[in-house]
């Protein structure tokens, strides 16, 4: 967001965001020079990721210390998750049948 290259060491939410290297060995460590002579600044694909990931999450926490950061209850969770499954499922067949609306 701030127009430079972004190395990273670990996983992150938005390690497959045009811009971003992972790090995950000696090998792809040997390309972070090369990454950063070639880096160019799209504004367009990096929106455009934002857009799809925004449009693919879906609110829930993995555990008990985020509840009341949230503010959902744990059945809107559960339901919340299994919502984005069942839909990924769905999606996946081919189906257009829904399991959750």
């Amino acid at each position: 967001m701030h127009r430079k290259p972004v190395i990273s060491f670990g996983m992150t939410w938005y390690e497959k965001m045009p811009g971003v290297l992972r790090i995950t060995n000696s090998q792809s460590a040997k390309t972070i020079m090369q990454f950063i002579n070639n880096y160019k600044y799209d504004e367009h694909k990096i929106f455009a990721y934002l857009m799809a990931f925004i449009e693919n999450s879906f609110k829930c926490y993995q555990y008990d210390g985020m509840k009341e950061r949230m503010n959902i209850t744990e059945e809107e969770c559960v339901n919340n998750m299994a919502k984005a499954i069942l839909n990924t499922i769905d999606d996946y067949q081919g189906s257009s049948n829904r399991y959750c609306s």
